[in-house]
This record gives C-alpha cells, sequence and structure tokens, in this order.
C-alpha cells in the first residue's frame, strides 16, 4: 500500500500516510517521518493482531490445529474421486483435476495474485500504484516501474516479496524482493505474483463454465484479485468466472468506477446473482458462508497520474495526490485483504481452506449440473425410443393395410379373380371331353392353375417389397444413431451384426414365398387326384359297357339262360347291354363332377390358407427384417436407460453425502 506523503511539508501542512487517511475512522496523529511512522504502525498492528488471535481463535493444541488440513485435505480427495463418475462422457476433467489434484499447501508465504481479464484491464499499473510510495527515491521508482524488464522473454508473470533492497530471492531466483512498504501491511510474510493479462477479447471465448482464459494460478490463490475493464470486458462474460465470483477471498477491482450509484448497484446486484458477496442491505438473502468474492470499483489510472503528478516542492499537488487517491478507492483494496485476514485469524491455512471449500463447492456444484444435465439427457433419449416404437407400431399397422387390404380383402380379391379365370376352365372339362382328354387333365388344370393363380397381387407383394426395404432403411438408420447419446459398444456391435447378416436383406420373393407354395400345394394334390379321379371314371364307365357286353353275349349264346330270364328274343340282350353301359356312364360322370366338386373344396381350403400365409409371411417379415435392428435398439437402451438412471440415484446419494458433509464445514 503507497504510504501517501509520510512526511511533513511546510509549517502548516502535514500530510498523514495514505493508509491512515482510507482507514476506517480518522487518523489520530501525524508522523514526521515515514520511519516513525512505520514503527508506530507495525507494533499497533502486532498487538492488535496478537489480542485478536487470542480472542477469536480457539484454544486447541497443536495436533487439534493442524487437523481442519487434514481433513480438508481428504475431503478435497473425496470429491476429486467422485467427479469421473458423476461427469458424463465427453465432459472433459482437465480443469477439474487441476485445481482439485492437491491442496494448495505447498507455500509458506501468503499467495496474492493480480490479473487482468484482457489487456485493456493493465494490472501493470494496478500493482505500481500499490508498492509506489510517495516521494519515493528515484532507484526505487525504477525498480518497481522496470519490474518486468528483466524478465525472460515469454515470461507470463512475476513475482514479488518484500525486502530491505531490490534483488532477488537467493531460495527462488524467480523471485523478485523489492523495498515496498506495502507488504508490510498484512502483518504477514506475503507474496504478489503479477500475471500477464492475455491478450485476446475475453468477450470470444468460450460459453459460460470455461475458463480458459483464467490463469491456473488464480483458482489456488490465497487470495486472487482480478482486474476487469467494463468497457471493453461486458458485465454478462464476467458470468463465467464462476469460481472465482464464489471465492470468499477473491477480490474483484472494476473500472473505471460507475457514473451513477444506480449504475454500481446494479452491477453488484448482477454479480451478486452470479455469487459474489451480496449488495449492502440485502445480506439476509444468503448465508455469510455462501458469500462470494467482494466486488470494489476502483481507477488505478488516476492514483497512477496523481503519484506522476506529485511534486515534494508544490503543497498544492499533495492535496491534489491524497483527494484523487482518495477517489481512486485503492485503498479499499487493502481494507479487503485485511478483512480476508481478520476472518481467517491471520492464518494462512484458514484461508487456504476457505479457497478449497470453494473449489469444492464449485465442482459439487457442476456435479450437480452434469447428472442434471445426464438426465435431461436420458428422458430426451427416452423420448427419442418412445418416438422410434411409435414409428415401428405405426409402420406395422400401415403395412398391413397396404399390402394385405382390411382384413386381407386384396388376397380374397385375387383368390376370387383367379377362382373366374379357373371356373371357364374346369366347365369346359365336361365329362364327354374328360374321356377323350383324361391323361392330359392335370396338365390341363395345372397350367391354367400357373395363368390365373393371383399374378396381379404377385405383382402388388414385389412392390411393396421395394417399399418395405425403403422403410427398413429409414428404421435401422434412426436406430443406430440412438446408442450414440449412450454409447454402448456392446448394442452397436448386436445391431450392426444383424444388418450385415444374409437374413436380413429383403428378397424378391420375401413376400410372393407363400404364392408359390400354395400354387405348388393345388397342382400337387388337387389336381392330381382330379386327374386320377377322371382316369378312375374312364375306366368305371368302360367297365360298365364291357360289362353289359359280355351279360348281353351271355343271353344270346346261351337260350336257356333267356328262358330263365323270360326273354324270347334277341332284342332282350341289346337292352341288357345298353342298360349295363348307362350305368357305367351314369356312374363316371357323376365320379367326375364329384371330383371337380371336390377340387373346388381344396380350392376354397388353399385361397383361405393363402391369406393366413401371407399375413404370417408379412408379420416374419416385419419383425424378422424390416423393424428387429429398430426393435433390438429400442430394448437394449431401455435396458442402459433403466441401468444408467440407477447409476444416477447413487451418485445423487453420494453427492447429497458430500454436500452434508460440506455444510458441516461451514459455520451457520
Amino acid at each position: 500500500m503507497p504510504i501517501c506523503l509520510a512526511c511533513t511539508l511546510g509549517p502548516t501542512l502535514t500530510i498523514r500516510p495514505v493508509y491512515a487517511i482510507c482507514a476506517r475512522g480518522s487518523p489520530s496523529r501525524s508522523f514526521s517521518s515515514r520511519a516513525q511512522y512505520w514503527a508506530f504502525k507495525n507494533q499497533a498492528d502486532s498487538a492488535v493482531t496478537r489480542a485478536a488471535r487470542i480472542s477469536a481463535r480457539p484454544t486447541s493444541s497443536l495436533a487439534e490445529a493442524s487437523s481442519p488440513t487434514c481433513n480438508a485435505r481428504k475431503f478435497l480427495h473425496k470429491t476429486w474421486t467422485f467427479l469421473p463418475r458423476a461427469f458424463g462422457p465427453g465432459e472433459t476433467l482437465d480443469f477439474w483435476d487441476m485445481c482439485l489434484s492437491e491442496f494448495p499447501n505447498k507455500f509458506k508465504r501468503l499467495q496474492i495474485v493480480v490479473s487482468g481479464v484482457d489487456e485493456w484491464s493493465r494490472p501493470q499499473n494496478l500493482v505500481t500504484v500499490l508498492l509506489i510510495e510517495p516521494f519515493a527515491s528515484s532507484e526505487k521508482l525504477r525498480t518497481i516501474r522496470n519490474r518486468w524488464k528483466d524478465r525472460p522473454e515469454g515470461d507470463q508473470s512475476i513475482t514479488l516479496e518484500y525486502g530491505a533492497r531490490h534483488s532477488k530471492n537467493e531460495v527462488d531466483p524467480n523471485v523478485v524482493q523489492i523495498p515496498a512498504g506495502w507488504f508490510l501491511e498484512t502483518n504477514m510474510q506475503a507474496q504478489i505474483t503479477e500475471l500477464s493479462p492475455p491478450s485476446v477479447d475475453p468477450t470470444s471465448r468460450t460459453p459460460t463454465g470455461q475458463f480458459d482464459s483464467i490463469h491456473p494460478m488464480l483458482f489456488k490463490a490465497d487470495i486472487p484479485i482480478i482486474l476487469i475493464n467494463t468497457i471493453t470486458t461486458p458485465l454478462s462474460s464476467l458470468l463465467k468466472y464462476t469460481l472465482i465470483l464464489k471465492n470468499p477471498n477473491a477480490i474483484i477491482l472494476l473500472t473505471p468506477k460507475p457514473t451513477s450509484p444506480e449504475l454500481e448497484l446494479h452491477i453488484r446486484t448482477l454479480l451478486a446473482k452470479a455469487g459474489a458477496e451480496p449488495v449492502e442491505g440485502n445480506e439476509s438473502e444468503a448465508k455469510h458462508s455462501a458469500w462470494g468474492a467482494k466486488v470494489l470499483f476502483v481507477d488505478p489510472e488516476l492514483a497512477l497520474q496523481a503519484l506522476e503528478a506529485l511534486d515534494l516542492k508544490d503543497p498544492r499537488s499533495s492535496e491534489t495526490y491524497v483527494r484523487s487517491f482518495v477517489d481512486s478507492n485503492i485503498g479499499s483494496i487493502v481494507h479487503a485483504v485485511k478483512n480476508n485476514l481478520e476472518k481467517s485469524w491471520n492464518d494462512v491455512s484458514s484461508l487456504r481452506i476457505k479457497t478449497t471449500l470453494t473449489l469444492i463447492r464449485c465442482a459439487l456444484d457442476a456435479c450437480k449440473d452434469s447428472i442434471k444435465r445426464t438426465e435431461w439427457d436420458l428422458d430426451m433419449l427416452c423420448q427419442r425410443v418412445s418416438e422410434l416404437r411409435g414409428k415401428v407400431e405405426e409402420a406395422k399397422a400401415r403395412v398391413h393395410g397396404e399390402v394385405l387390404g382390411t382384413d386381407g380383402s386384396e388376397v380374397r380379391k385375387a383368390v376370387k379373380e383367379a377362382e373366374r379365370e379357373m371356373k371357364s376352365v374346369m366347365d369346359g372339362l365336361t365329362w364327354w371331353k374328360m374321356v377323350w382328354r383324361v391323361d392330359e387333365i392335370g396338365q390341363i388344370v395345372g397350367n391354367a392353375v400357373q395363368r390365373a393363380w393371383c399374378k396381379e397381387l404377385e405383382h402388388n407383394l414385389i412392390l411393396h417389397t421395394g417399399r418395405l426395404s425403403i422403410l427398413q432403411h429409414e428404421l435401422t438408420s434412426s436406430a443406430k444413431h440412438l446408442p450414440m447419446l449412450l454409447p454402448s459398444p456392446v448394442l452397436q456391435n448386436d445391431l450392426s451384426q444383424l444388418s450385415s447378416s444374409p437374413s436380413y436383406h429383403l428378397q424378391t420373393s420375401t413376400l410372393t414365398t407363400p404364392l408359390q407354395t400354395r400354387q405348388d400345394q393345388l397342382i400337387s394334390y388337387p389336381t392330381t387326384r382330379l386327374h386320377l379321379a377322371g382316369q378312375n371314371a374312364v375306366f368305371g364307365m368302360l367297365g360298365g359297357v364291357v360289362g353289359g357286353a359280355g351279360v348281353a353275349a351271355y343271353l344270346i349264346n346261351a337260350g336257356s339262360g333267356i328262358a330263365m330270364i323270360g326273354a324270347s328274343e334277341a332284342g332282350t340282350a341289346v337292352g341288357a347291354l345298353m342298360l349295363c353301359t348307362l350305368l357305367g356312364v351314369r356312374w363316371a360322370v357323376g365320379r367326375w363332377e364329384k371330383a371337380k366338386r371336390r377340387w373346388w373344396e381344396d380350392w376354397s381350403r388353399v385361397g383361405e390358407g393363402l391369406g393366413r400365409d401371407l399375413e404370417a409371411a408379412l408379420d416374419r417379415t416385419m419383425n424378422d427384417k424390416v423393424i428387429i435392428v429398430a426393435d433390438r435398439a429400442a430394448e437394449g437402451l431401455n435396458v442402459l436407460v433403466q441401468k444408467r438412471n440407477a447409476e444416477l440415484e447413487g451418485l445423487k446419494e453420494e453427492l447429497e453425502a458430500l454436500e452434508k458433509e460440506l455444510a458441516k464445514w461451514t459455520p451457520s
């Protein structure tokens, strides 16, 4: 903290330190020299610090004092091991591994890290204003102003600590010692790490939740200080710095200062909603333990201009400096740092435990958000699966009507048309024509069956087979994209095997096979029986004729036989012949007509069976070929969703246990 005019200028003008001017209450005395001021201040602060530690800190043994750090380290490790299971696939853990992999306890000194969001925030000027004292020697001014010039090219940070003179730390050459009184303000051994601001416009960064533009050191700093130029950085883009805003040890500096109290209130309210400290007067809306970063409005450029304009020979410049320095509000930074230390009893370990708990709280919030996103993804996946099942059921219902008609009307229509064509053929096979073509009956009827058997239906079935192939491709494509939302190599392999198997592909004969089977059945069985019945009828008729001729011959050649029947003339024998022939023909005609009626009965049974066969074939085609991949995908995904939901329930229970454990760390 710069000491403003620590010496007296003239007999009437006494310049007090800026610390005294900006502190709460008025200073009790003036000092004639900077050395007297620092001696008195350090002595007083040491006494106050010891008294505060005795009254505020609980009495405990050395082992009990170290136990919070050990417990915090264990809790941190427990949270770190929980993250990989809570985060969904595709979510990176690199950032959280960096934050939670170890407890930030390797530094003995208080680590204050200062950074800007972009190059226009100019954190170098802020550090310069903090370290430079009014009327400092030219050598000290040159040392502070040129602190970056001695750094290697490409170096992104510089660490400063207090030293009696400007030099490099003997233990760590990367640490530069500077005789700046600001380090003595904390009454603790402190280091300031100044980070080079990124040259990339922060508004072009990735969406909320990404921390690419924030240096990792800020997340593990004991007191991170971020300077933001609200002209070049929109306030909405600050909402992505969740971990910093929720860190109670962090200090957010906004420059330039707002032009009105209403604008300041609006900015504080916006940042408070993102996790920063609540707006003054609304502290009851949030627990004190949940308060986040301190938000201050400062103007380092105004303070730097006041320092540069300060002239020892001009008393008016001293008054202007004091007024400008107060207006810049730089002094509030020291009060914010001291306030953080007082809340932690000036103990670095307590500060680091607070930082660790903030990281854990944000990590658990990220886990909760990840679980919610996973549940939402699972709900969306279930919805997609339901939509796919709806498409499948709709396709099954629609296909039956399109292919076979309502209640198989297309099949009955085709069988009726074939029956009309066959009727003309069968009616032409009278008993008289049958006698002369008895050996060609099977061929005539079989050829007629081949010509008339549901040819139009066969063409329609081939056409619908092509449409089913398109439907199969659409359902399979939709089904194969679903497991990508919930990756499962086993399910993907199962679906690939199904779609690449030979039985999966549709052929032109897939639906027409029952037609060919029933046609072959008609030719092989009923037509063959008809052919045999015709032959038997002819043989029976010939048998009757031959039998009648035998009877007539017997009657003619055996007169005694004629006498016995009472016929005295030869005409009686002829009558007997004609009677037997007529009986044989009558029997043959009856036998043939009966055979044709049986053939038509078989035709009806085959026609009825054809409708059942086509329905069964269509069902098999739909279940075993068209929808098998979609159905298997839906079934497999339902199992995976149920399994994942069970896992999420277990994760939510673990998360709830971790949140309860975190609540025990936070005083009510």
